[in-house]
């Protein structure tokens, strides 16, 4: 991003000001701070966007797999949930009958992905600006979201497990 000289009233002031204090001084561009500083910080902003961008993608990515697993287990109990339905089981029951599957597996991952991310913390520390990386909070929140994201990619088959109709699911096989 190239700097912008400014267009002020005050430029050709400041011009003329340079060249009383020293005439041999060669004065091309004047420009803000800000704006330095926006050119220098660039390469950083920009290396924040893809890392940002990746960070998001893999965590779509994580979504999709956790909900085909999920669906596919859900879809290998569709005569189990079909019966249960049909004894009266109620509809948050069969929820969390499903949710509560996803459970150890999301605790495991969480305990190895914070154990992960205070070995890699001294490697990253360079990289980081304003944040330490074994904040508690960041680290609680990240493992907030991820839980957060993994229980939303389990309730839609949970939600498709407690409409199942229980005679369809019996005829199914």
């Amino acid at each position: 991003m190239p700097i912008r000289p400014i267009s002020t009233p005050l430029l050709p002031v400041m011009r003329d000001r340079l060249r009383e204090i020293d005439p041999n001084l060669a004065v091309a561009d004047l420009f803000t701070m800000p704006d330095a500083i926006d050119v220098i910080l660039a390469p950083e902003r920009a290396g924040a966007v893809f890392l940002s961008a990746f960070g998001a993608l893999a965590l779509l990515l994580a979504c999709v797999g956790i909900y085909g697993v999920v669906a596919y287990a859900v879809e290998q109990r569709r005569r189990e949930f079909g019966i249960r339905i049909a004894l009266g089981a109620p509809f948050t029951a069969l929820i969390s009958l499903v949710t509560q599957g996803i459970g150890l597996p999301l605790a495991l991952g969480s305990v190895a992905g914070l154990a992960g991310a205070l070995a890699a913390g001294p490697i990253l520390r360079g990289m980081l600006v304003g944040v330490d990386p074994g904040d508690p909070i960041t680290l609680l929140t990240t493992a907030t979201i991820l839980g957060v994201a993994a229980l939303i990619a389990t309730v839609l088959p949970a939600r498709r497990a407690a409409r199942t109709d229980p005679m369809e699911a019996m005829r199914a096989d």
